[in-house]
């Protein structure tokens, strides 16, 4: 069995859907999600994406992003009250 063999078993796996960079031992040769390169440690050397690459849920972007508004920085609150109460002023304050 040559290399471009194992390539392409790995690959078409992966397209099914089958076989799962985070369940295969560090030494194991597998296929990078971000370039399509072989990996063989922790990251891949060419993009240095992780072999751990999980997908993420609806219900995980949803959290990240209620959390992102919610703790992270005001000021999109702070435009949409502006925004209600005082259009003029957001405009001018943008102009300016």
């Amino acid at each position: 069995m040559n290399i471009k063999t194992v390539f392409n078993n790995i690959r078409e796996k992966q397209r099914k859907g089958l076989e799962h960079n985070y369940d295969k031992d560090p030494g194991e040769a597998v296929l990078c999600h971000n370039c399509g390169s072989m990996v063989t440690g922790n990251y891949c050397s060419v993009c240095g994406q992780s072999r751990e690459t999980k997908r993420l849920s609806q219900r995980q972007t949803f959290v990240h992003i209620l959390a992102t508004l919610i703790f992270g920085d005001n000021s999109f609150f702070t435009t949409v009250r502006d925004l209600l109460w005082r259009p003029g002023y957001v405009a001018h304050d943008y102009i300016t």
